[in-house]
């Protein structure tokens, strides 16, 4: 097994009371077929149970509100896109690359939630309320690349050539991503 690069993304909205209390009410209110989709992701298929599959959907809009404070997380605005997104990600050896992969998971499993968060960030991008979010974070989204990327070179990149091929091409990817980026910001 080799290691893969995952890099995981959620719309970032500002979580107003009224809007946490719209999310907990959505999930209280989802059906069996949304609930099932959910289940698969949070691990708890087998059972089915809907008390644990809407706990963890709880669990995770809770843990959202604070993702920006998180050193594996960044908030960025990608040049076309019209909404903040805030991403976590790295190296995978089989398991979440970070400790929020899973709160990301939960959340991106569910649909009505998403379609929420989705029309929240736009709603912030277009009144530019979204104190909360990073308004200015050209640099800040590099740091998971960045972490990426030395995680390659403290093992040696020809190292990772022999073994992991594919993981070299992401590297060399990372790199020119960060370049373009650093070009594109002096300008």
């Amino acid at each position: 097994m080799g290691a893969d690069f995952l890099l995981y993304s959620l719309p970032w909205a500002e979580l107003t009371e009224a809007r946490q209390k719209q999310l907990h009410d959505t999930i209280d209110q989802l059906v069996d077929e949304d609930l099932r989709e959910i289940a698969e992701a949070v691990g708890t298929l087998d059972d089915m149970d809907r008390s644990k599959v809407r706990a963890a959907l709880h669990t995770a809009v809770g843990e959202y509100v604070a993702l920006d404070n998180r050193r594996d997380t960044t908030a960025w605005r990608h040049g076309g896109d019209p909404i903040t997104r805030i991403y976590t990600g790295g190296l995978s050896w089989g398991d979440g690359p970070t400790d929020c992969c899973q709160t990301f998971d939960t959340i991106a499993t569910c649909t009505p939630i998403c379609q929420l968060l989705e029309r929240w960030a736009l709603e912030d991008a277009r009144t530019d309320t979204a104190t909360s979010r990073p308004t200015d974070s050209d640099n800040a989204w590099r740091s998971v690349l960045a972490e990426f990327c030395n995680d390659i070179e403290v093992v040696g990149r020809e190292q990772v050539a022999d073994d992991w091929p594919d993981l070299v091409v992401t590297y060399d990817k990372a790199k020119a991503a960060m370049l373009c980026a650093s070009v594109e910001h002096e300008r």
